[in-house]
Formats: C-alpha cells, structure tokens, sequence
C-alpha cells in the first residue's frame, strides 16, 4: 500500500511517497456479552443455556454454538429416559414386594397353628429310655408332663425306663409305649389330664384310649399298671409351669376357680370310667388321688402350679406306685 505524506519545510509544501504494510481489518463474530441461565427439563434435570445458544449439560460438556439449538431437546430426552426407567424399576419392587407379601398371607392364613407342645416323633425321650442304665430295667414309666418331671429312679430306689412327653395325649403316646414295652417288663402307664384340658374326647373316650395303651403293651408280653389321673388344685395360683419345646416355663395363670372346678370334674368322671375299665380288662390301677387329694382337690403343699408336683408330692406319688408295683 502507498500512502503519501505532506511535508512543509519552509513555507514550501513537498509530497514524499511513504510505503506502509496493509493489515486486514480485524471483523469480531459476535460482540455480545455471553449470559448463563439455567434451565430445568420435565424430567427434573437441570442444564444450562448461554445467550449465545450454547448448552452446559449435567456433566459439564459444553455444546458447541452451532448445535446448540438440538442440544436441549437430547439432554431432556436422554435425562426423561433415565428417570422413566428408574420409576419403572421402583414400581416393578413395589408390585413384586406386594405379591410376595399376599401370598405369604395366603399361605400363613391356611397353614395350621403348630403346637408347642414337643413332637412325639422327636425320639430324644425314647433315647433316654434306652440308654444305661435304663435299658436293662425291668420297669418303664410312660405319660405325660408328671412322668417327665419326675426322678423316678430316686423315689423307687431302682433303674427306670422313663418317657415322659410334657403336654402328652393319650393319642400320642403309642410310638413310646411300641419303644418301651417288652417281655417280662412292667409298664406304667399316666396319661388322661391333657386330653381332658385341651377337649380331646369325652372321659369315656379318654379312658378308653388308656387301656387301648396298656393291651398294646400286653400285646408284647409287658405288663401294665395304670394309674389313674390326679385331680387339679381347687384355688387359682399366680404362675404355672407350661413346658414350651421340652423345657419348662412359667406363665401367668389363667385357670380361675371356675375353669379349675371344671377340669376337675371331668377328671373325676375319668378316674370312675378308667377305674372300671381296667378292671373288666384285668389291668391292675395305682391310685395316688387318696394321698394327694383325699378332699377330692390336689393339697397345695403337694403342687407348685395347681397341676405339677412339688417333692413333696412326687414322694407320696412315688409311695403308691411302689406300693402297686409290690401287689402286682
């Protein structure tokens, strides 16, 4: 590029040619002054937009000014997409988590309620009754709660084989007497008072189970010895001894006087029905009611729950059964 210069020298005015170097203008794209607005999309995310178009998604990437018009529309798709799926995932457990729920409540209404009391098939008794030195006894002891609480090795001064099923029915005493009875053994059979506790037949029904019992045992070539059921403590008390899984608890009673007076006269009517049945079946009987209950309810002294015998009652219990074990 030529620029001519004016030079004045003198009063005389002189032009001189200057040779210069031509430099582009310099042209800016955009003088504005570039603004950030953030902005949420219907899927709760959040981005931002700059005044020039330009797009700062949720991990920091910044779009370029020409694309930036598309940008926002992805961002709110793909950010719609992520939480869509992550509510569908969330109904998904909630509907799996009600069904699991309605058909374990299905289950659990038609399962029946299990007993505590301990399974005759659980063998832990009969194994106790076999091991030393009771294996080689001529004398077992099968029944209930009063049996198995009992130490009848002590009170009889003599080796015992002992199956006592806390809360056994007379129902389910047959795999025990099948486990014990043999020849030249004598078996003592006490059982009746929980079936007439928890409703299981009439005193007849009752009584006719025991003796199904002792022929069992007869059948085998043992010889069986009934005792009749003792009677109940007439008066309420304030704890009672429930065995829950073999091992035995105390609970707050619940049998009143009325309940107490009941059961009571059911036994009664079971020790009359028993009493005559084993007689017709030639079944000797020990009876221990006239020592622990000669008023026709268990002495209190004698019991620690109305129902369960204190030492002092086993002793006198113990004395009968030695005594019918002498006449037999």
């Amino acid at each position: 590029m030529t620029e001519q210069v004016q030079v004045v020298s003198g009063g005389d005015t002189q032009f001189t040619q200057k040779q210069t170097k031509q430099t582009p203008p310099q042209v800016s794209c955009d003088t504005r002054v570039e603004e950030w607005r953030s902005v949420v999309n219907p899927a709760g995310s959040s981005y931002m937009v700059s005044s020039l178009g330009r797009v700062r998604n949720s991990r920091g990437a910044i779009s370029p000014q020409s694309g930036g018009a598309r940008y926002p529309k992805v961002d709110v798709v793909v950010e719609s997409v992520r939480h869509a799926a992550a509510i569908i995932h969330l109904l998904a457990a909630v509907i799996i988590a009600g069904s699991v729920w309605a058909i374990s409540a299905r289950a659990g209404a038609a399962a029946p309620v299990k007993s505590e009391r301990p399974e005759i098939s659980d063998r832990r008794w009969i194994a106790i009754a076999q091991a030393e030195p009771a294996r080689d006894a001529d004398l077992a002891i099968v029944g209930d709660s009063i049996v198995a609480l009992g130490d009848w090795q002590a009170m009889l001064g003599r080796p015992v084989a002992k199956v006592g099923v806390c809360g056994g029915r007379t129902t389910d005493l047959a795999e025990c007497i099948k486990a014990t009875a043999r020849p030249g053994r004598t078996v003592v059979i006490a059982a009746g008072i929980n079936d007439i506790v928890d409703g299981q037949g009439s005193p007849a029904e009752i009584a006719a189970r025991v003796v199904a019992l002792a022929e069992q045992a007869r059948e085998v070539g043992a010889s069986p010895l009934v005792s009749l059921p003792l009677m109940l403590a007439a008066e309420p008390v304030t704890e009672r001894v429930v065995m829950r899984k073999g091992v035995a608890e105390r609970v707050a009673d619940t049998w009143g006087r009325d309940r107490r007076a009941e059961i009571n006269a059911r036994v009664a009517e079971l020790r009359v029905v028993l009493a005559r049945l084993c007689a017709n079946a030639a079944i000797p009987t020990v009876d221990a009611g006239p020592a622990l209950a000669p008023d026709g309810v268990l002495i209190p002294t004698c019991t620690v729950d109305g129902l369960h015998l204190t030492p002092a009652g086993y002793k006198l219990l113990g004395e009968a059964v030695r005594a019918a074990l002498v006449a037999d």
